[in-house]
């Protein structure tokens, strides 16, 4: 749900870490650019430029708060956000708005383009109380796209914040929200074809938005086509939880331990098992015997290991379904019932699950796996 390619951290607002995709540079030179070599055809290049960063940074920064009002939402309803990523198609926010029920997830969704909205109408408002100018024209400008894209991307489908919408308020008639997901994907269908019809139309009268909207419509189209699939597999994965899939931990390894003592007490003596490291108190990466096999045995286990950046905290008691959602990716790290870290888990580990309790089609129940006794007990 959240792949939002590579990308490394700009900021951090509010505790919310603000991080950019590198394929977001490439549609922002494109847009810059897109309004920089009209205005040179009318002023000269330094106020060209000038007017051209003004609607690149409100542009931008209108994304950036339409982000930001998903993830106020969010935190008012008591959910975590564990970053805002801008990405060449607009923005991610990571939060589980699914948590707090159908009206929270479309709350969540729907504070996005509620402030795209708000933005535009305030930049045309802005625009008419101004004496003509390029200024003025810019204004007005920002104040169309804003709610071009505010109507956009409330339309029902996905990965549109309009198709969570239409997928919240389906689960909250129907109490059911596999099926709401796949009524989320009908929608999706229809208004990917409906967009590919308009874009070849209009693209049929010289309008070259068609071209965008063509595209758009492909993707929101090819996003429908997968939903099914993608439901049947969430029916599957309700039937487990977190801690059914996880790997159970064993003793928390130091950072700053050497591998070969590390490898010796813990990882040799189990090694199939992950074993969570710590460093200053915290959980900051995992190790297997198979990690510390390829770097010399002197070296810091904190040199081998694999990092977790910010890990997703997963309760133990959570369906898989959920759990996919949340961790994407990364490795996440399962508590129970009292806060307690007893596990990690992955989308592979989900995957192992799949594989060994819907080997044949149907679901096999399997009997709990003893997690092995703790080296350090």
């Amino acid at each position: 749900m959240f792949g939002t390619g590579n990308r490394f951290q700009v900021a951090r607002i509010g505790g919310v870490p603000i991080y950019v995709s590198t394929s977001w540079f490439l549609i922002a030179a494109l847009f810059f650019f897109a309004q920089y070599a009209p205005l040179a055809q009318e002023v000269d290049a330094g106020e060209a430029l000038k007017l051209a960063a003004i609607i690149f940074v409100l542009f931008f920064g209108g994304i950036l708060l339409h982000e930001a009002a998903h993830a106020v939402v969010a935190r008012g309803f008591g959910l975590p956000v564990r970053a805002i990523t801008l990405v060449f198609w607009g923005g991610a926010t990571e939060t589980r708005s699914w948590r707090k029920g159908a009206f929270a997830d479309f709350a969540v969704a729907a504070a996005g383009p509620g402030t795209t909205l708000l933005l535009g109408l305030g930049f045309r408002f802005i625009g008419q109380q101004m004496e003509p100018s390029h200024l003025r024209g810019v204004m007005l400008y920002l104040g169309e796209i804003n709610l071009f894209f505010a109507a956009f991307n409330a339309i029902p489908g996905f990965p549109l914040d309009g198709g969570r919408m239409l997928m919240a308020a389906a689960w909250g008639v129907t109490r059911k929200r596999v099926l709401a997901f796949r009524v989320a994907g009908i929608g999706s269908l229809l208004v990917g074809a409906g967009l590919i019809v308009v874009g070849v139309v209009e693209f049929g009268k010289g309008n070259s938005r068609g071209l965008f909207l063509g595209y758009i419509g492909f993707v929101i189209l090819s996003v429908g086509r997968q939903i099914p699939p993608r439901a049947a597999l969430r029916e599957r994965l309700q039937r487990g939880t977190a801690r059914d899939a996880m790997q159970p931990i064993g003793a928390m390894i130091p950072a700053d331990s050497s591998l070969l003592d590390a490898t010796e007490r813990w990882l040799r003596p189990f090694p199939e098992q992950l074993f969570p490291v710590q460093e200053g108190g915290r959980i900051v990466g995992a190790i297997s015997l198979e990690d510390a096999a390829d770097h010399a045995a002197s070296r810091p286990v904190g040199e081998a290991m694999t990092r977790f950046d910010d890990p997703p905290i997963i309760e133990d008691t959570e369906p898989l379904d959920d759990v996919v959602d949340w961790i994407g990716t990364q490795d996440g790290l399962v508590t129970d019932i009292t806060g307690h870290t007893v596990g990690m888990i992955s989308v592979q580990d989900i995957d192992r699950w799949l594989t060994e309790h819907w080997s044949t089609g149907a679901f096999i129940e399997r009997p709990v796996v003893v997690a092995p006794p703790r080296p350090d007990e």
